[in-house]
């Protein structure tokens, strides 16, 4: 019986070790992959770039901040063209 839970123990620890090593290191490679390519590669391939402006309202005393404009910048390299959508 003592040989039976042992084994169990030994077992909830390994799959406990394997679940926090992919909780930590798959987050770790997918944020590798969403920075891999730069702003300019993506413009001297004529690929698509979409940029967030955020505006910020900071007051002074104040320790939190709000975004008080977002406008969505979507830049086509191919077709020199620019769009800008403003979210209210």
């Amino acid at each position: 019986m003592k040989n039976e839970s042992k084994q169990k123990f030994i077992f909830t620890v390994i799959l406990l070790l394997i679940f926090c090593l992919l909780v930590i290191l798959l987050p770790v490679d997918h944020f590798r992959f969403l920075s891999a390519e730069s702003i300019e590669s993506k413009a001297d391939r004529g690929k698509d770039i979409n940029i967030l402006i955020l505006g910020i309202d900071a007051r002074p005393g104040e320790l939190n901040s709000r975004s008080d404009t977002m406008i969505l910048a979507s830049l086509h390299p191919s077709i020199e063209r620019a769009v800008l959508v403003w979210i209210p």
